[in-house]
């Protein structure tokens, strides 16, 4: 189970003519599941993260494609830590046209993080009862 639970107020009128931020905003992330590293961690590392997460896809000219780092949730930790996200498909309706998306900076900066330990409702009454 996830949710995304926003933070902060609405863009203002201010902000949105210097095309500024003025206020933090952001979006918590919560999620609960059986296991952090068989689940939230494998996507991180296996997928978001992995430069080469479609393997073996070819673009049309034989050419590796190199889908770089998720453009939303992916973090690179190289210096300067811009992306370049590289589509593993043919643009419709341009055919073999590639068109990469340059990310000069990051999408998501994550400011902190936790596990937590959530007991079950059976845990929780099985120890009331004892």
């Amino acid at each position: 189970m996830r949710a995304g639970i926003p933070f902060g107020p609405e863009v203002g009128a201010t902000e949105t003519q210097s095309n500024t931020t003025e206020v933090d905003r952001g979006l918590m992330f919560v999620c609960y599941q059986t296991s952090v590293p068989n689940q939230f961690e494998f996507v991180q590392e296996q997928w978001a993260n992995n430069r080469g997460f479609i393997f073996g896809k070819l673009h049309p000219d034989g050419s590796a494609v190199d889908v770089g780092f998720d453009p939303i949730i992916g973090q690179n930790a190289l210096a300067g830590r811009a992306r370049t996200t590289d589509e593993p498909v043919p643009n419709y309706p341009l055919g073999n046209f590639r068109s990469p998306l340059n990310e000069p900076i990051d999408f998501i900066i994550p400011t902190a993080a936790a596990y937590l330990f959530v007991p079950s409702i059976d845990a929780i009454k099985n120890e009331l009862s004892s």
